[in-house]
């Protein structure tokens, strides 16, 4: 899953012209976006079913988690800073700072979309991966809410045009 959201990723950046040096950390960003995981219970990790609240509480803390460890490494702490924003929500209403619109990091609204494009994307125990065509139907639905609206297009323009496999 991470090689998956690092590589839309990087193809998001790129598309979004953003410089080389971001597109790098980006990338790198997309690896290890996830790292926060492995202070999550496995139990809750593989749960096949619904998540109870609880449950759900627990697994939102692996972004502090894998901030904690990023963060300790100088040379980490753009990639930290990136990750940490990556279930932020255009609108605020994410998660774990409730920060909204620009105060998001730029990698943080790339990591946002490339994310939920693998997920959606993906075969997984209690969903079925989604084609181009629901992807981008959700991308619609989300932005300006959970996406940002400039991200999201170029994330469709992608899509659209084939300029990666999902």
């Amino acid at each position: 899953h991470s090689e998956v959201v690092a590589h839309i990723a990087q193809t998001l950046a790129k598309t979004l012209k953003l410089d080389a040096q971001q597109v790098d950390t980006i990338y790198w960003a997309g690896l290890l976006h996830d790292i926060g995981k492995m202070g999550v219970d496995d139990t809750v990790l593989n749960k096949p079913s619904k998540l109870s609240n609880d449950e759900y509480e627990h697994i939102k803390q692996h972004v502090n988690y894998g901030y904690q460890v990023l963060a300790s490494s100088e040379a980490m702490q753009s990639i930290a800073a990136m990750m940490i924003d990556h279930h932020e929500w255009y609108n605020g209403k994410g998660y774990p700072s409730g920060k909204r619109q620009e105060a998001i990091s730029m990698g943080g609204r790339v990591l946002a979309v490339a994310d939920a494009v693998a997920t959606m994307a993906e075969e997984r125990p209690y969903s079925k991966g989604k084609s181009p065509e629901a992807i981008i139907k959700e991308l619609q639905r989300s932005k300006g809410t959970q996406f940002d609206p400039k991200v999201t297009e170029a994330m469709i323009h992608i899509i659209e045009h084939q300029l990666i496999t999902i």
